[in-house]
């Protein structure tokens, strides 16, 4: 198995959309404010960057 720190490959991280989308529940439950709307945008966009993916839709 390679090691990140000595220039190995990254690991991949895969989850399902369920995984995802219960993720992004979890997250909101949590988050009980008048700013969430800003909150998910901010969420839904570290979970592109970290999938390596900047498409909007």
């Amino acid at each position: 198995m390679s090691d990140p720190d000595k220039g190995g490959k990254k690991e991949e991280c895969l989850m399902t959309e369920q995984e995802l989308y219960e993720m992004l529940l979890v997250e909101d439950d949590r988050f009980h404010d008048e700013g969430r709307d800003l909150y998910m945008d901010e969420v839904i966009k570290k979970i592109r960057k970290d999938l390596e993916t900047d498409r909007d839709q």
